[in-house]
């Protein structure tokens, strides 16, 4: 039927790389499935927005334990002619129109970052972080856990920080002996944006798991708080 479809995808899968803002292209319509996080819904619909023309339609999709009920509210603070199109299954569609040309959109991640500052211990540091980054910019407290616990890498060792979300464990390592060899992997595109802002001295990597890491490399340590839920399931 002539239709062609681009996707974005924020978090990388076994089936699909990821990026942090959709790519530039000659869209005419949208469909987004809603994010738990009201930070990242915000930001999703400003990307998609940022990408299409005037009085495009914007689909969003999502179930009822997703929040999608709150969809029309948070929609209509950046479209107009939002509306519920259909309910069923504990499910939701509704669809808006991007705005008119000149309405304030937030078009670039960068217009998205904030700087929060951490406390670890007695240390104080700056953390620049995004909406729908693993606990908001705050101090998670399994990973204030380990890092009271954790034994310091021997000098010189290659240190992967797995599901490094905004570089928070792989940075204090790194502040505390800068000898060590980094590397950050997120399958979020966008907390890996962070940590690569946050801890510039590291390599960091997109991807879904540690196939990312290419073939033939090895560490002498891994640390990591990985996330535990996949949606609103808990995934070990």
């Amino acid at each position: 039927n002539g239709v062609s479809v681009a996707s974005w995808c924020r978090l990388a899968t076994a089936e699909h790389d990821a990026h942090p803002w959709p790519s530039i292209g000659s869209y005419s319509a949208a469909v987004l499935r809603m994010p738990r996080d009201k930070g990242a819904f915000e930001l999703a619909l400003h990307a998609v927005c940022s990408v299409l023309p005037p009085h495009a339609p914007v689909w969003v999709v999502g179930a009822n334990d997703e929040g999608i009920k709150s969809a029309p509210r948070l929609m209509s603070t950046v479209l107009h002619a939002v509306d519920t199109m259909d309910t069923r299954k504990h499910c939701r569609v509704s669809r808006g129109a991007t705005p008119m040309a000149g309405t304030p959109i937030r078009g670039a991640l960068s217009d998205w970052a904030s700087v929060v500052n951490l406390a670890i211990g007695t240390e104080q540091t700056a953390h620049t972080v995004f909406p729908g980054v693993f606990a908001k910019g705050r101090l998670d407290p399994a990973t204030a856990l380990l890092l009271a616990c954790i034994e310091p890498p021997k000098g010189g060792s290659a240190v992967l920080d797995y599901a490094c979300g905004a570089g928070v464990i792989g940075g204090w390592l790194l502040r505390r002996d800068p000898t060590l060899t980094l590397t950050q992997l997120d399958a979020d595109a966008i907390a890996a944006e962070a940590a690569s802002i946050n801890v510039k001295e590291a390599h960091t990597i997109v991807g879904a798991s540690l196939h990312a890491v290419p073939a033939g490399i090895q560490y002498d340590c891994i640390v990591s708080n990985p996330p535990i839920h996949v949606g609103t399931s808990r995934d070990y």
